[in-house]
């Protein structure tokens, strides 16, 4: 999509792309079996590229020079300069892989079968200045296992020296833009010692009236408030997104989170975009009419592509930034967004297919909104009591609000919104360790029919574990606690994929006994004996979940204080747990709660009739009137299965002749409907 240039924008402009600069190498291997050959290791595997086949390309601030080299390219708009950490005798090859991509005569990222690859002729036209001469160059060896038509990454191997500091440099002294020029100043921060306070300020002094794009790995940069105004793009890609979101969405149901827009207001700069591994893309362009942006990014080409869509994202932005003078709007970032996969350098060999969409938002028509109206709707829906919000059309609940903290959970008690965050953090940091050390262990308190299982499964399908599910009620002797252990190693033994492992009514006995001590071995040695045999586990996750797990005899019973050492996080999301942190404002507390009960009811009612859409206020009220401390969720499930006579999608007081604990008020008008929106995608949950 072409930019029409203004009159200031005939003028030549400055980039200067500033940050860590890395090479990536793919490799692409198959399994080599071979009779004559020794010292293979454990699996023995051979390069499946051929000559040719690209395997090399530039990570980092490398990267986004790149895509703005191709982009540059197409009419010679701006100059560009690349400043770095390099090793000085790898400037030729790091420059050549600018252009390798577009220019069939170079070969600087094919893969070679020689010590030395071919580089082109042609110069191409980036002044490039390292900030480690005689440093290293980091390299990034990325090696990957194509198996039964898939692909899996085995490891990876980062070149770079431990502890190597960058010498202090004067940028001054660089081939940089002469002053006074007012460059726009590219940063891509991979936190490997380019940018630092001292950097910053230096380009600051050296351009006070530069203008800063900026995408960093620290989630909030010492050096970030330096920029001040001079900010108009600030990109928070998901290595960073997933430490603010556990869950790493954005989007609740296609539409901007309140985790987006908390996190966006808290963050400086004239527009700001966040990005999640699913390729949401969720901002805020603050001097633009159709202020709010929130979509899902098509999933095309291969797994491959997606690992540089983020920085292919940013680069493109700061590409329409530069050539509108600082301005973004909402036909930009969807430009960008249709350009993203165009910017892989990497294929997989024999591998072009792509990769299916999955998700039902993605590849939908994108409307940008208003940043002010998104917001007050999610302020509305939190401060009325019952989350109805006022539309031309009437009244409307948004059920979809109420998942937001958890894909397919309802919470709205913002304690329990931040101890789910809280555990979906410990969980995400576990899955991501790779080769685990230990497990992950949680005891959790909840309140009898809260939907503890459900909020375990939730866990799971957010993070991705394969979820096993065990209840020591349903136990008829301690022989079946092996059982559960049973059942791990044969998943283990059979998937590789992580296991989220959950254990309800922790505190029940069997045969009169506690039976914690059965856990300690499992937890602490990665071991359980079966008849007289030891059996090994891997580390995995656990969860482990009763009620009032500390009242009345539960106090005396043995290895409780031992099982409790044993956790990682021990949490209660019981009222009356939460009733303690709201000891202060318990009126919020009620308030968040009976929002919880309305959302919860309104649920209830679609479960058992799918069709339903409108339903009476009167009604929704009565979910919200229920005491939250006696812990109504069973009740709610309940109350919805005993509706009598549904028909034509709607629900009134006619339909609840069954309620006979119902507190209808005086004169309230049956005929009030309120639309209910479901999630499109929902499933049942916190009354299981």
């Amino acid at each position: 999509m072409p930019v029409r240039r203004t009159k200031t924008q005939q003028q030549r402009r400055s980039v200067i792309v500033l940050g860590d600069w890395v090479i990536d190498e793919y490799w692409f291997l198959v399994r080599h079996h071979s009779r004559i050959a020794s010292h293979t290791g454990f699996v023995h595997y051979r390069l499946s590229s051929a000559p040719k086949d690209t395997v090399a390309d530039l990570c980092g601030a490398g990267h986004v020079a790149r895509i703005l080299f191709e982009l540059r390219a197409r009419d010679s708009f701006y100059d560009l300069y690349g400043i770095g950490n390099w090793n000085k005798e790898d400037e030729q090859l790091i420059s050549h892989l600018l252009h390798a991509r577009d220019n069939p005569n170079c070969e600087a990222n094919a893969a070679c079968f020689r010590f030395m690859r071919k580089i082109c002729d042609t110069t191409p036209d980036i002044k490039m200045n390292t900030l480690a001469p005689d440093g290293p160059t980091i390299r990034v060896i990325r090696q990957y296992h194509r198996h039964r038509g898939g692909i899996e990454q085995l490891n990876r191997v980062d070149w770079e020296l431990e502890g190597e500091n960058l010498p202090a440099r004067i940028l001054e002294d660089l081939d940089l833009p002469k002053r006074p020029s007012h460059p726009f100043i590219i940063v891509n921060d991979l936190r490997k010692g380019v940018i630092t306070n001292d950097v910053i300020t230096q380009a600051l002094d050296l351009y006070p009236e530069s203008t800063w794009c900026i995408r960093s790995k620290d989630a909030n940069p010492s050096w970030l408030s330096q920029v001040g105004n001079r900010l108009a793009l600030l990109v928070v890609a998901p290595e960073v997104t997933a430490k603010l979101n556990p869950w790493d969405t954005w989007l609740t149901n296609g539409s901007i989170g309140k985790q987006a827009i908390d996190t966006i207001d808290a963050l400086p700069g004239k527009n700001v975009i966040l990005l999640s591994n699913h390729r949401e893309v969720a901002g805020h362009l603050r001097n633009s009419k159709s202020d709010c942006i929130a979509f899902a990014v098509p999933r095309r080409g291969t797994p491959i592509t997606f690992l540089g869509w983020p920085t292919s994202m940013f680069a493109v932005l700061t590409d329409r930034l530069i050539r509108k003078d600082g301005k973004l709007d909402a036909e930009d970032v969807i430009h960008a967004a249709e350009e993203v996969d165009n910017f892989s350098c990497v294929t997989i060999p024999g591998v072009q297919k792509e990769t299916e969409i999955s998700d039902p938002y993605l590849g939908k028509k994108i409307q940008p909104k208003s940043w002010k109206d998104e917001r007050k709707a999610w302020s509305d829906a939190k401060d009325s009591r019952c989350g109805f919000l006022e539309t031309d059309e009437g009244l409307r609940l948004d059920v979809w609000r109420g998942f937001t903290f958890l894909p397919g959970y309802i919470v709205c008690i913002q304690e329990k919104q931040r101890i789910i965050s809280d555990i979906g953090r410990g969980l995400r940091t576990f899955k991501s360790e790779g080769r685990h050390l230990s497990s992950f262990r949680l005891l959790l308190q909840a309140d009898p029919g809260a939907g503890k299982t459900f909020l375990a499964r939730s866990f799971a399908d957010a993070l991705g574990f394969h979820f096993l599910r065990f209840d020591i009620t349903q136990m008829l002797n301690r022989e079946d606690l092996l059982e559960i252990f049973d059942a791990i190693a044969t998943q283990q033994a059979n998937d590789d994929k992580d296991i989220l492992v959950f254990v309800d009514e922790i505190n029940a006995t069997l045969a009169g006994t506690p039976v914690y001590g059965a856990f300690l071995s499992p937890l602490e040695e990665g071991f359980y004996v079966r008849k007289g045999r030891s059996f090994s586990l891997r580390p995995c996750a656990w969860i482990f979940a009763g009620t009032n797990l500390r009242e009345g005899e539960v106090k005396k019973m043995d290895k409780l204080s031992d099982f409790e050492s044993r956790m990682t996080m021990i949490e209660r999301i019981d009222f009356g747990s939460l009733a303690e942190a709201y000891k202060k404002d318990s009126e919020r507390l009620q308030r968040e709660a009976r929002l919880e009960q309305v959302y919860l009811g309104a649920v209830m009612i679609h479960h058992f009739f799918s069709d339903v859409t409108k339903i009476s206020s009167a009604v929704l009220k009565q979910f919200g009137k229920l005491d939250p401390a006696e812990s109504p969720a069973r009740k709610i499930r309940g109350m919805a299965e005993a509706l009598k006579d549904v028909q034509y999608g709607s629900v009134s007081r006619i339909n609840c002749e069954s309620w006979k604990d119902a507190t209808w008020e005086k004169n309230e008008d049956d005929n009030i409907f309120v639309h209910v929106h479901f999630p499109e995608t929902l499933k049942i949950g916190n009354g299981e």
